[in-house]
């Protein structure tokens, strides 16, 4: 596979916008998009609607997964994803107006699929690139890969993963597929050891031309580099636009369909000269940046239109002049991108909370937060891992509190902070080793130094599973389904899980401590409830889908 040119985030400066003349279009532009959501029914089923029209309900196994849905470009059919869990699912099926029942297409881990502009159907089964009605099999690299969309009729645009056994294997890079020749070649290419991180990948059309859109980070954290910015690339991969660079995170961004405007999820960074400035300096800073801003692809000037990130209505796209935000459950919502009042994150949360129920069991549990609950000198934004780690032993194979004095988001005693960043013994093991903290800075030990072997790629799973055994733990590790989860849970351990969370925009690492009878999971997330930096994450209300689940340690 070839090579990519070097992104242009590296010569940035916060606030800059670059633009480069805009050749003609590599392919025939994509028709209008049509709008499809996944609606939950009182029976544990989905109803899939697209363009408002339900065209039929679909079951799941297990109240966990949900369903994908691919809209059919005429509106009247779509491709169906069973058994989601926000990676893959276990069949491919085709609803319709015009069908009586669900037709089962194939059966296997079935990760996207894809419609072309004249209605032919791609699909990626157990890796392998297939086409409905054609003998195409191509394997694509990497795990778990995700069709982008069509280029055209002889070319399809997909995302792969590495795959390594850290918090970088999943961060995507985008390839072409040839269909005549199967020749995949790499257009935008992730390399967190050079501090690209490519996020939210999309096969959009702008202005009538098809082009490459993407976050462009330095890290594969949240907050873990200098600078994100919002990129447009021609289909070759080369850059022809960057906006709204910022020393903040952009979790995804959407252009409006004529190119003028960009929706984009923010979240606000937090520095640890913030983090020590004082009583609620930078929580108010957090609160105050967090949500969807609508940037002016000319001038570079943002506003807010929703307060808050929504764990369950990340931004989907434009619908006319509103921004959409769908959810994986519960339908999809509209915000006017000219209103002068922002909507309210939490409120869209708040309406689809679960109800109490004799169902449920949260495990008891410790909560630490990675930047609120660790010294104030120390960046915490790549310590996720250890966290969850100590949070998992905290009160059990870490029976004594190990506390520290921190200054934000007021002036607090956190009580399990020092095990993240000190040396410590417990069972037999010193735990001594030295790594930088995020900025690049100090040589940090305890369970910081244990697991994150390069700063810039977060914890290593094997380090992981051994913190967990030195420390007395009994480890069970691998990836499972949502039963294997509640039975841990049922057995009174809690299960740490690595993810791309953030419906797979950030390698992260959070602590499972409990379940609802509605499929969703109590969660001790240590970047705050929607992993947004807000300081209270114990016992967040998460999805499958929202986790995207890649290994898990019950212990």
């Amino acid at each position: 596979m070839s090579s990519t040119r070097a992104p242009l985030l590296a010569v940035l400066a916060v606030g800059a916008t670059i633009m480069t003349g805009l050749p003609a279009a590599a392919a025939p532009a994509a028709p209008a998009p049509v709008e499809a959501s996944a609606v939950r029914t009182a029976s544990g089923g989905y109803d899939i609607v697209v363009n408002g029209v339900t065209l039929a309900g679909v079951g799941v196994s297990d109240p966990a997964y949900t369903v994908s849905v691919t809209p059919h470009p005429g509106g009247r059919r779509a491709a169906v994803i069973t058994d989601f869990d926000g990676t893959s699912g276990a069949e491919l099926r085709l609803v319709g107006l015009d069908l009586a029942a669900p037709r089962t297409l194939h059966t296997g881990r079935i990760t996207s699929a894809a419609w072309s502009a004249s209605g032919s159907l791609a699909h990626v089964a157990d890796g392998v690139l297939r086409v409905q009605g054609t003998a195409t099999a191509i394997r694509l690299p990497g795990v778990t890969p995700r069709l982008l969309g069509w280029a055209g009729e002889r070319a399809l645009y997909a995302e792969t993963h590495p795959g390594a056994a850290n918090e970088s294997g999943y961060v995507p890079s985008a390839v072409r597929v040839d269909l005549a020749t199967g020749a995949i070649t790499t257009v935008l290419a992730s390399d967190p050891a050079r501090s690209i991180v490519y996020r939210d990948l999309r096969l959009v059309t702008v202005d009538g031309v098809q082009r490459l859109s993407y976050v462009l980070a330095q890290h594969v954290h949240p907050c873990g580099g200098a600078v994100t910015a919002i990129g447009l690339a021609d289909l070759t991969g080369t850059q022809v636009l960057a906006v709204g660079a910022t020393g903040d995170s952009y979790r995804s961004a959407v252009f409006s369909p004529d190119g003028r405007s960009v929706a984009a999820e923010r979240q606000a960074c937090v520095t640890p000269a913030e983090k020590a400035s004082g009583p609620e300096t930078a929580l108010a800073r957090v609160g105050g940046v967090n949500g969807v801003h609508i940037i002016d692809v000319s001038s570079g000037a943002s506003r807010r239109v929703v307060a808050g990130l929504a764990v369950n209505f990340p931004l989907a796209g434009w619908s006319g002049t509103s921004v959409r935000l769908a959810s994986t459950r519960f339908g999809d919502r509209r915000v006017d991108a000219s209103a002068a009042t922002p909507a309210d994150a939490a409120a869209l949360d708040a309406a689809v909370a679960p109800r109490a129920s004799t169902q449920a069991r949260i495990n008891p549990n410790k909560f630490v937060h990675q930047l609120w609950d660790t010294r104030d000198e120390f960046n915490g934004n790549s310590a996720c891992g250890p966290t969850s780690a100590v949070m998992d032993l905290a009160g059990y194979q870490l029976p004594n509190e190990w506390g520290i004095q921190v200054s934000s988001p007021s002036s607090h005693w956190s009580r399990w902070g020092l095990y993240i960043t000190n040396t410590f013994s417990n069972a037999g093991t010193t735990f001594n080793r030295t790594q930088p903290d995020a900025s690049g800075r100090g040589a940090w030990t305890g369970a910081y130094g244990w697991m994150v072997r390069d700063y810039r790629v977060g914890t290593y799973w094997n380090e992981m599973t051994d913190f967990l055994q030195r420390n007395g733990a009994t480890v069970r590790t691998g990836l499972y389904d949502a039963a294997w989860i509640r039975a841990r849970i049922n057995e009174g351990y809690m299960v740490v899980t690595s993810g791309m969370y953030v419906y797979g925009q950030y390698g992260h690492i959070a602590l499972i401590t409990g379940y609802t009878d509605d499929g969703r999971f109590y969660v001790n997330d240590p970047y705050g409830n929607g992993t947004d930096a807000s300081f209270d994450g114990q016992n967040s209300v998460y999805t499958l889908d929202y986790i995207r689940p890649k290994n898990y340690w019950a212990a």
